[in-house]
């Protein structure tokens, strides 16, 4: 264990070069008040150092595996435990996103689970296929988010699906799929809400997003709008699809 060179706490020397014990202490450290204490012990010991002709110590920077990654690097700092920035967020992030799944599997077992209610915000490929819907004058026949109690559905929980573009008259989900969809916990989630949904005489119509900045993105965006009128179209005219 160490102490915290802020708040004197004790902590594990995970975060960062392991001086503190998080980033609220490693930034309020180095303020104006104690910027003076700071720059009087850095300068000291590089005096010193260049005064007793002291080497640099360099016998940390020995060549590891990250522990997220497991690429081989040198060590840039003493208490350095990943190649990059980017592998430490992801693991931290893994790290509160497991521990998080199993609170809300506990609370699910329990009865106690309340879930998302409702839900505001559009993605940037949602609002792209809501201008669709705008120019194809279908908007106005559709519910944004529409959200549908799991329970209703025959499953033990109070929270909801959120169906993106849904059509009441034709009982018609519209998704428009994310790169998140393709991750395989979300692929697996999608087939049993497309299960439930269909057992339950809705309709599930999928169109995977891609980057409409390219011309291959652009002419796939356009082909999929295409399909997805005319789908809507057989069923406006009572034609089995």
């Amino acid at each position: 264990m160490k102490k915290c060179e802020n708040c004197n706490q004790e902590h594990d020397g995970n975060y960062g070069s392991g001086r503190f014990c998080c980033k609220k202490c490693a930034r309020s450290f180095s303020t104006k008040a104690k910027r003076k204490e700071i720059n009087q012990k850095v300068s000291k010991k590089l005096k010193d150092r260049a005064k007793n002709n002291l080497p640099k110590d360099t016998s940390w920077q020995v060549e590891i595996n990250c522990e997220w990654c497991d690429k081989l690097f040198i060590k840039r700092q003493k208490n350095q435990r990943f190649c990059s920035q980017k592998c430490s967020r992801t693991r931290n992030w893994k790290l509160r996103t497991l521990a998080a799944h199993k609170a809300n599997q506990k609370l699910i077992k329990e009865g106690k689970y309340v879930g998302w209610q409702s839900r505001a915000i559009l993605s940037y490929p949602e609002k792209f296929f809501k201008k669709v819907l705008i120019n194809n004058k279908l908007f106005d026949k559709c519910i944004v988010n529409y959200p549908i109690k799991k329970k209703y559905l025959g499953i033990n929980q109070t929270n909801c699906y959120f169906l993106d573009f849904y059509f009441p008259e034709l009982k018609l989900d519209l998704e428009i799929d994310g790169k998140q969809h393709k991750y395989s916990e979300r692929e697996k989630s999608d087939i049993v809400r497309d299960k439930l949904l269909t057992n339950n005489n809705i309709k599930v119509y999928r169109i995977e997003w891609k980057n409409i900045n390219n011309k291959s993105g652009s002419e796939y965006i356009t082909k999929e709008i295409d399909k997805f009128l005319e789908f809507y179209s057989k069923l406006i005219n009572g034609y089995v699809v």
